[in-house]
């Protein structure tokens, strides 16, 4: 699984977004909130 953070919305709202690439070739978005 390679993981590809592209910083957006992180200095903003205090959140990054993260796109998983699985497997399988579907891509994941996940949004850590910090």
């Amino acid at each position: 699984m390679v993981d590809i953070d592209d910083g957006k919305g992180e200095l903003a709202v205090g959140a990054s977004t993260c796109h998983f690439i699985q497997p399988t070739g579907e891509i994941a978005t996940i949004i850590h909130f910090s």
